[in-house]
C-alpha cells in the first residue's frame, strides 16, 4: 500500500478530501483550507484540543415532552447552550468546565422514564465540527456556537498563489528546504 510505504521512507504524500473520516484515518496530519488559505494544519487531536468547544449533549424524548426535557437539561447544566431541537430532539453545547460527567450521567439515566427520554449521547468535538468553525469563522463568523469563544486561526496563515514557495520539511531533522513552484 502506498501510504505504509511512504511512513516507512519518510515521505510525504498529499490526499485532498472533503470526508473527514477519511482524512482522520489516513492522514497523520490535517490542513484545512478555505478561501484560497490554509486556515491551520496539524494533528487530529491536537486540532480536536486546539479549536475544543465543549462537549455536544443529543436527548431524544417523546415531542409532548421535549419543554419538560429542556426545562431539566437547564437546570442540570446552567452553562449549556440549546443548539436546535426538532421532532422531539434537541441537540445543546456543554461547557467542560465545571461539569461531573458521573452527576451528568445519572441524572440523565434517572429521568430516561419519568421524561421519556428514548435515547441521550454526550460527544467531544469532532473534526467535521472543528472544519465547520474554521470555514465559519473565515467566512464572517457565521455559524459558531453561542457563547462559545471561536477557533483561532493559526498565525502562519497564507494565501496560495501561482509562483509560491513551497517548503518541504524532513521529518527527522525537521529542516526545511524550499523550491519555487508554479499553482498546479
Amino acid at each position: 500500500m502506498a501510504l505504509g510505504a511512504s511512513r516507512q521512507e519518510n515521505k510525504c504524500l498529499i490526499l485532498t478530501t472533503h470526508a473527514l473520516e477519511e482524512a482522520e484515518a489516513l492522514c497523520d496530519r490535517i490542513g484545512i483550507m478555505t478561501l484560497g488559505l490554509m486556515r491551520t494544519i496539524g494533528r487530529t487531536t491536537e486540532l480536536r484540543i486546539r479549536f475544543d468547544r465543549g462537549y455536544k449533549l443529543l436527548v431524544a424524548a417523546a415531542v409532548s415532552r421535549q419543554s419538560e426535557v429542556i426545562d431539566f437539561v437547564r437546570q442540570l447544566m446552567p452553562h449549556s447552550t440549546l443548539r436546535d431541537e426538532l421532532n422531539g430532539t434537541a441537540n445543546w453545547y456543554v461547557p467542560k468546565e465545571g461539569l461531573k460527567l458521573s452527576h451528568v450521567f445519572r441524572e440523565l439515566e434517572g429521568a430516561k422514564q419519568r421524561l421519556s427520554i428514548s435515547a441521550w449521547a454526550l460527544s467531544n468535538t469532532t473534526l467535521e465540527e472543528v472544519f465547520l468553525d474554521i470555514v465559519a469563522e473565515s467566512a464572517g463568523g457565521k455559524g459558531k456556537p453561542p457563547a462559545q469563544t471561536p477557533p483561532r486561526l493559526t498565525s502562519d496563515t497564507a494565501p496560495l498563489q501561482p509562483g509560491i514557495q513551497l517548503n518541504e520539511v524532513d521529518a527527522d531533522s525537521r529542516q526545511v528546504h524550499s523550491e519555487s513552484a508554479s499553482a498546479c
